[in-house]
């Protein structure tokens, strides 16, 4: 789903306000009449963003439910008469004139700028009608198929977000009200503070939002006023209607099966659960929401969303141990090292390790210490961006020497999947060894790495899904570094990059007709559970013949092993010891589920790496508020990667499983 924001012009005034910003209990003088109406201009603004987003979502909802439309949420995101990206503009120009021009930026309390109040307000909206119905919209919306049941299903389902919107609208009308009467002190002395804002007008603790002349109780809470509940009885219970079946998706599904007075006393809940929420973004507010939305500490407001807990970062310590298959301790823990006395009869592969596969042989690697750091940006979204690295990882032995991992930046943000889960989240990678000759140009690009990226594109594009191109190398030519896309024989002409298609190329020269391999990747499959996270390890590797990794001499010198930084060092022989260089690349690691293989592979047409067929492993998500408060226990990703022209082994199948402790 598209996520709306306000201009960029605003977005850095409001960027530069923020930086001065006054605590939330922090005095100041009483607010001047400019810096009033800019607070109650920007929050009107906020307002008509949540009603235009509304109207929108209702009548999108509404014409899928009747075949008028292909997609009620592609209907939203096309916004079509430009309501949501007028009340945007509204909202730009309240903050530019009244703010900016009057003022010189925002006000010391309320809103900062407008880009916030517009992305609260979309968000508020966006997420309550998620959580009403369930992550995917057009699955859940009721769509006429001539009959009277599915037709009462839909005008049910219609009707009650209706209610909702107005019920949410008159919590939003009465806080303003509230805010801009004590602004300027109209029912006692004027407020100063974001504290005595949030108290005054949203209640504290328990305390509902005052209500005193009973609207909010009227279109909300009371069940012999509130058309909610009146919808509920009449227009759903009434007519036959499965309250499970019109809004068993969303995070009332519980109480929908209990029928229809529990059903809007939790509906009602959420609404009042996104409002707190959007308060608390659009003013820099505090207010705790999980009491705000029924009165009760009972975790009710972060149903469907992720802790809004700022920006986070966990270690996944890779765990050591292992698990049992086979023999009399089948099933239970496992130390790798002993596997004959923890796992007799059995095999004990560890919970963090490697597993190469080339056309001839697996080999599996146990990882040593080390760990990935995850590092979400949360803000109470439905998903929220996340980025791993490795940290510390001891270099396993690998093949033919000690592959030295080191952190790679630049890595595209994943994605965690919060409350109700339903993201697609499972990582599939497709490579290919020969697609075309990259030697000659494709679509205008240069020859080599150019060409072969243009070719891959085209590749993939046949695939179908949203595949991406992962990589794209172009046989003798390098691949990163200074000399990226020059012609090489030997990763030695590649400094800080490698040669591409080594294991073909060997020591002649360049072939006339290089060969373009790419591998294609994709990111979606079955729903994620809750608490999925699919990220991208960025990570250099380089296989060494000595540790400690770095530069030292190599095995033909006087002095192999040693630390060093020129040839001179290095009697007889050469600084560098790197035996292969994989060079920098994203790993795609996911909780769900990662499958990989190499097709034609070692430019032999029909083979396959791994050679049992496509390589499939599974992931364990954790609940995403755990991994924000800072644990990773129990988690595990997993990752397929491929690897083109490793020496003296060809192409290079990899799974990566990473436990976490």
């Amino acid at each position: 789903m598209q996520r709306w924001s306000g201009s960029c012009q605003i977005l850095a005034v409001g960027a530069m306000a923020l930086l001065t910003v006054m605590p939330l209990g922090a005095a100041q003088a009483e607010l001047s009449k400019d810096e009033q109406k800019c607070i109650n201009l920007l929050n009107s603004a906020g307002r008509g963003v949540t009603k235009a987003a509304g109207l929108v979502w209702a009548g999108c909802i509404k014409d899928y439910s009747k075949g008028k439309n292909v997609s009620a949420e592609a209907c939203r995101d096309a916004d079509a008469k430009d309501k949501i990206q007028k009340a945007f503009e509204k909202t730009d120009k309240q903050f530019l004139k009244k703010c900016f021009e009057k003022i010189g930026g925002p006000a010391p309390i309320g809103p900062q700028d407008a880009a916030q109040v517009n992305d609260a307000a979309i968000r508020k909206e966006d997420t309550l009608l998620l959580r009403v119905l369930g992550r995917d919209i057009d699955d859940v919306v009721a769509v006429e198929d001539g009959s009277t049941e599915v037709k009462n299903a839909a005008k049910c389902q219609q009707k009650v977000l209706g209610d909702l919107l107005k019920c949410e609208d008159t919590k939003i009308l009465e806080f303003l009200k509230c805010k801009k009467d004590a602004l300027k002190g109209k029912n006692g002395p004027a407020i100063m503070t974001a504290q005595e804002l949030q108290d005054l007008c949203l209640g504290v603790g328990a305390v509902a939002q005052p209500d005193d002349k009973g609207k909010i109780a009227k279109k909300c809470t009371n069940p012999e006023k509130s058309s909610i509940f009146k919808d509920l009885d009449k227009k759903c219970e009434g007519k036959g209607v499965d309250l499970v079946e019109v809004f068993g998706g969303g995070s009332c599904a519980d109480a929908a099966a209990l029928g229809g007075v529990p059903l809007a006393q939790c509906l009602e809940a959420l609404t009042e659960c996104e409002v707190c929420k959007w308060a608390n973004r659009t003013d820099g507010l505090d207010r705790d929401c999980d009491l705000f939305d029924n009165g009760v500490a009972d975790d009710s407001c972060d149903g469907g969303v992720c802790a809004a807990a700022g920006s986070t970062s966990t270690i996944c310590t890779f765990d050591q141990s292992g698990d049992c298959f086979g023999g009399a301790n089948d099933g239970l823990t496992c130390d790798p090292a002993a596997a004959a006395a923890t796992c007799p009869d059995g095999v004990c592969p560890a919970r963090s390790r490697l597993v190469i596969q080339a056309a001839g042989f697996p080999i599996t690697i146990n990882m040593k210490g080390g760990s990935v750091d995850v590092e979400c940006d949360s803000d109470g979204g439905l998903t929220e961006e996340c980025t791993c690295s490795f940290v510390d990882v001891d270099p396993p032995f690998a093949l033919i020497g000690f592959a030295c991992l080191t952190p790679f930046a630049g890595c595209d943000t994943g994605t965690l999947s919060c409350g109700l889960g339903g993201d697609q989240l499972d990582v599939a990678t497709r490579a290919f060894k020969d697609v075309g000759d990259c030697s000659v140009s494709v679509n205008g690009a240069d020859v080599g790495n150019p060409s072969c990226v243009e070719l891959c594109g085209t590749h993939c594009g046949t695939l179908g899904g949203n595949q991406k191109v992962a990589t794209a190398t172009c046989d003798g030519y390098c691949v990163g570094g200074p000399n990226d896309n020059q012609i090489c024989i030997l990763d030695g002409d590649c400094p800080g990059g490698q040669c591409a298609g080594q294991d073909v190329i060997g020591a002649s020269p360049p072939p006339l007709d290089p060969i373009c391999s790419c591998t294609c990747e994709s990111i979606g499959g079955e729903d994620a559970s809750a608490g999925g996270l699919q990220c991208n390890i960025g990570t250099n590797i380089v296989v060494e013949s000595f540790l400690p990794c770095g530069p030292q001499c190599g095995a033909g010198s006087d002095n192999p092993g040693d630390p060093c930084t020129m040839d001179a060092e290095c009697p007889n022989g050469a600084c560098g010891d790197a035996l292969l260089n994989l060079g920098s690349m994203c790993i795609p690691s996911t909780t769900e589920r990662a499958s990989g293989v190499i097709l034609d592979a070692n430019g032999t047409p029909g083979a396959i790496v791994p050679p049992g067929g496509i390589g499939v492993l599974d992931g364990r998500s954790i609940p995403a508020d755990v991994l924000l408060a800072g644990s990773a226990s129990g988690m595990r990703l997993v990752s397929q990667i491929a690897v083109f022209g490793a020496i003296g082994v060809g192409d290079l199948s990899i799974s990566v499983e990473i436990g976490c402790e």
